[in-house]
């Protein structure tokens, strides 16, 4: 019987703790800034999804995966927090192309935590490569940044937030510049998966199923 790692205490608490910061970034845009759209996202919307790779494996996953996989998805989530917070509140407004970096990070690693997501609903044969199926990622992944993009443009423009248009761009030509990153993060993300995944499948899969 192989070793199963144990659940990382270090990554759960600094995750829980993260939720933390985002009401409390949440409050300071409410009270303070009066960026409400902002506040908004940090209290409403960004502690469901710290906490749906937690709720996913323990629901649906932790029946087929170790805990290592939970410890990486939680992992991922902590950065996307991250790098989207400290986009938002410095870099975003910067000369470099911080906005575009993110766009094509992000998707990377959503098109990681995709494939564990959607693979539990796949056919029988989970432990082979199967290249429609990692296409089916990336076209989904790419899908869901593009909705993302159609938001943003759609808040900038109607309620003039100008929360995420880049560095001395117009929001059109902001758009075009995520999309394009967001494909290229989609597929790079789908490519990491599509040569990884025999290795994590094998390090990380119960071998009691």
């Amino acid at each position: 019987m192989k070793f199963e790692p144990k659940r990382n205490n270090l990554i759960k608490n600094l995750l829980n703790f993260i939720i933390l910061v985002s009401f409390v970034l949440g409050a300071i845009d409410f009270l303070i800034v009066k960026n409400y759209f902002r506040a908004f996202i940090y209290i409403v919307i960004t502690p469901p999804l710290l906490l749906l790779p937690r709720l996913l494996y323990l629901k649906i996953l932790c029946r087929i995966y170790r805990y290592s996989l939970l410890n990486m998805l939680e992992s991922f989530a902590i950065a996307i927090f991250v790098s989207v917070s400290v986009g938002s509140w410095w870099l975003f407004a910067s000369p470099y192309e911080y906005d575009t970096l993110c766009h094509f990070f992000i998707p990377m690693l959503i098109a990681i935590m995709l494939t564990f997501a959607i693979e539990i609903f796949n056919s029988a044969q989970n432990k082979e490569k199967h290249l429609n199926f990692f296409i089916f990622v990336f076209i989904l992944t790419a899908i869901f940044g593009v909705l993302w993009e159609f938001f943003e443009f759609g808040v900038d423009n109607f309620l003039d937030t100008m929360l995420f248009n880049g560095h001395n761009q117009s929001i059109f030509a902001d758009t075009l510049t995520d999309i394009i990153a967001d494909i290229f993060g989609a597929f790079a993300g789908s490519l990491i998966v599509y040569f990884k995944w025999p290795k994590w499948q094998k390090e990380w899969r119960n071998d009691r199923i």
